[in-house]
């Protein structure tokens, strides 16, 4: 009997079972007394006297889960964490924050195309003050080394008279971009960089970001990915550097000016008593599902992605051998991430359907359309029978797309 395969974590993650035992916890407490006056109390502190201890999930206080939330990032244990309800809100401040300080601002044409909108929006005031580098075509098309990627674009970043950076620590496509190596390129040539801007959500829990925390003003990324909690959540981090206190104070400050309007992170900031700001009735369980999940994962380590990438070479071989490629950056490149696609000729099937054909093999997976599957990888061993039954379903969507091509073609 088929077991599911979920391999979308790159999508959203499966909700971890110490999550969901949390979640179940505080739902039970909270659907009896959803005002509980002991509720600020123990969202704070963690502590709660009498009974209620008993009945509540675990929860260190919140200034204890945010630490784990740095430990998780490999940022210094007191780095300032934000907590908001959606990764966006905290992208919107970072790019302020950015924009104050910097002139003009490069990224890649594989950031996440709904940042990418953002950080147009937040240039606006700035005529010609974003660069969009093109990163795709190189490294999949050229298969340029990090080397030299890293050393063009530093001198297109000199050339264009860029200040500051926004990148993503790995790409929606699962290539992972060496924020730390390109910063400290730029600055051996000596380039200015003002504010540099990490989309961490392909990245939390998926690998290791301490090289990036120490040379990042601002780091985002979400729980519903790789972290398994389900709910979205954002986290926002500022590593101990110069510009620490001062996106503090200006995001107290768009929190008092509703320059955002994102109530759980005006609740968490009031929590805190760091502000004096007026919060909202807001959902508290993304925040006890993130907690729960942190239970369940450990900061990932050059041997946890050495497994993902283990299993990708076994998940080519077998791709490959029933006629699908493998779309790969430079070896230093890689992640968990891996990207498969059909021959050109077999590439007419559209995206939903592909998808479908993996589905009813229960191989759960993110496909777009010209025949290509994007695949997120565990960091555990695949097991003899999930490789079989990929084999399966890469086989079945194979010769589902070759019939399409010969009846559009006879």
């Amino acid at each position: 009997m088929l077991r599911p395969l979920y391999l979308d974590s790159a999508r959203i993650g499966q909700l971890a079972p110490s999550a969901r035992q949390a979640l179940y916890e505080f739902l039970n407490f909270v659907g009896i007394a959803p005002t509980h006056p002991c509720l600020i109390d123990w969202l704070r502190t963690g502590e709660v006297a009498g009974n209620d201890a008993k009945r509540l999930p675990a929860w260190p206080g919140i200034k204890a889960f945010e630490q784990s939330i740095a430990g998780l990032f490999g940022a210094p244990i007191n780095s300032r964490v934000f907590i908001s309800s959606r990764s966006l809100t905290l992208i919107r401040l970072g790019l302020q924050e950015l924009f104050k300080r910097c002139r003009r601002c490069m990224t890649v044409d594989t950031c996440w195309p709904r940042y990418l909108q953002e950080l147009h929006r937040a240039s606006a005031e700035k005529s010609d003050s974003v660069f969009v580098k093109c990163f795709r075509r190189p490294v999949y098309d050229r298969g340029v080394s990090v080397e030299e990627f890293c050393e063009n674009l530093c001198l297109t970043y000199c050339s264009e008279g860029c200040d500051g950076l926004f990148l993503p620590a790995v790409d929606h496509l699962g290539t992972r971009i060496p924020v730390a190596q390109i910063v400290r390129t730029i600055q051996s040539f000596g380039g200015e960089i003002r504010f540099v801007l990490i989309d961490a959500a392909q990245a939390l829990g998926h690998i290791p970001l301490g090289d990036d925390c120490e040379v990042a003003d601002f780091l985002v990324a979400g729980t519903h990915k790789w972290l398994g909690s389900y709910s979205t959540l954002g986290l926002g981090i500022a590593p101990q550097t110069a510009n620490s206190a001062a996106i503090e104070s200006g995001i107290q400050h768009a929190l008092r000016s509703t320059f955002t309007d994102d109530g759980l992170l005006a609740f968490v900031e009031q929590l805190r008593a760091s502000a004096n700001i007026q919060s909202e009735t807001v959902n508290l369980c993304p925040l006890i599902s993130a907690f729960g999940a942190l239970k369940s994962i450990s900061p990932p380590t050059r041997a946890t992605v050495s497994a993902q990438l283990h299993n990708a070479q076994q998940t080519i071989r077998i791709a490959q051998q029933v006629g699908w490629d493998a779309q790969l950056p430079d070896a230093e490149m890689r992640s968990g991430i891996l990207l498969l696609q059909l021959p050109k000729r077999q590439q007419q099937l559209p995206s939903i359907q592909l998808q479908q054909v993996f589905a009813n093999q229960l191989v759960f997976l993110t496909a777009y359309d010209r025949g290509l599957i994007r695949l997120s990888l565990p960091s555990e061993p695949m097991s003899y029978e999930a490789l079989v039954q990929l084999e399966q379903a890469l086989t079945a969507s194979s010769r589902l797309a070759s019939q399409k091509h010969a009846l559009t073609t006879g």
